[in-house]
């Protein structure tokens, strides 16, 4: 496909106050307002795989506001302007463009990491299963359908804050299956083959609740009006019962379902019951390490990108984070040893 995308957002936001930044972005978001003196106005959050960021369009608001809309793609001719500390798009022309002339891979963030090696882990960890009920019970989840696989292959792990690209959710689940072996390594109580089952389930109604609408990730209308962890107990409940099982009093089938509708962990994070197995309360922490980490590794890239050691202030945790790149960290020691020598 013979396209010309023009500057990433990643590239603008390295830009001098200024600075020309012309390219072809995502309309994410548009809002029209108004100045303090009564002049309409559009703000748009523009999108592309390596990020978001504003633009405004100040000049003629009312006529351009009808010629493109949100989930459009658009050529943009803009300045780069500097607005709290962040590069803002003061746009002079823009132009709708076509969907079927966009080359949807400049614009859909995925995973770094192999999706088939994955999944071969993935498998490897269901085979690995000692308990015959648990290990069907995955099977037939996860491995029996063709469209439940794909959609566990492709689906992000979150609209925003983790994992929140293509084979996201892939990716978050095996990296919580790698910490759950560990951890049942070190502590022999656990039951290893419900802690991994629990782990390879706990966000599989995922694939239910999140769509890709264009480039974007969406909630589904049964992810809005059910939610991930109902969704996961409902394809738990069918595939036992497809193997013959109660779901209601096979005891195991109970607990894993527990860890499922525990693992959010708090009451507040809108976790029906708290965990009250070993394995339940295991999933909550490693869950979180990985999740919490993944951000915080998105967080360190956007410094890096920007020279930065500290983040900008994150209203969810109410504080910055100290995030230099290790080449930096190591440049510094260098330099310590250097002059102590």
């Amino acid at each position: 496909m013979d396209f010309e995308k023009g500057l990433f957002v990643v590239d603008i936001q390295k830009l001098n106050r200024g600075s020309q930044a012309d390219g072809v972005f995502y309309v994410e978001k548009k809002r029209k307002g108004d100045t303090k003196f009564g002049k309409s106005y559009l703000s748009l959050t523009l999108k592309d795989k390596t990020g978001t960021l504003d633009a405004k369009i100040w000049d003629d608001a009312e006529r351009r506001d009808k010629e493109f809309q949100e989930k459009d793609f658009v050529s943009v001719k803009a300045v780069a302007e500097a607005y709290n500390g962040k590069i803002q798009l003061n746009i002079k022309k823009i132009t709708k463009t076509e969907t079927n002339s966009v080359d949807p891979a400049f614009f859909i963030k995925t995973t770094d990491c192999d999706i088939n090696m994955l999944w071969l882990e993935l498998e490897q960890i269901i085979n690995s299963l000692s308990n015959d009920v648990l290990k069907k019970l995955l099977s037939e989840i996860i491995l029996a359908d063709a469209e439940t696989s794909q959609l566990f292959k492709t689906t992000a792990g979150a609209k925003k804050l983790h994992h929140a690209y293509v084979g996201g959710l892939l990716e978050h689940t095996v990296a919580v299956a790698r910490l759950a072996e560990q951890v049942s390594c070190l502590y022999q109580d656990i039951d290893r083959d419900m802690l991994l089952s629990g782990t390879l389930l706990h966000d599989i109604g995922k694939i239910v609740e999140y769509k890709q609408a264009g480039v974007s990730i969406e909630s589904s209308d049964a992810g809005r009006l059910i939610g991930h962890l109902v969704i996961g107990i409902q394809m738990i409940d069918s595939a036992a019962m497809r193997l013959g099982i109660n779901p209601y009093s096979d005891k195991r089938i109970l607990q894993l379902k527990h860890m499922i509708l525990s693992h959010h962990g708090r009451y507040e994070y809108n976790s029906p019951v708290l965990p009250m197995t070993a394995e339940a309360f295991v999933l909550h922490f490693i869950d979180e390490i990985d999740a919490k980490l993944n951000w915080l590794g998105q967080l360190q890239k956007e410094n890096q990108e920007k020279g930065a050691d500290w983040s900008e202030y994150q209203n969810l945790y109410a504080r910055q984070f100290f995030l230099p790149s290790q080449s930096a960290v190591d440049n510094n020691a260098d330099s310590d040893l250097e002059n102590n020598g």
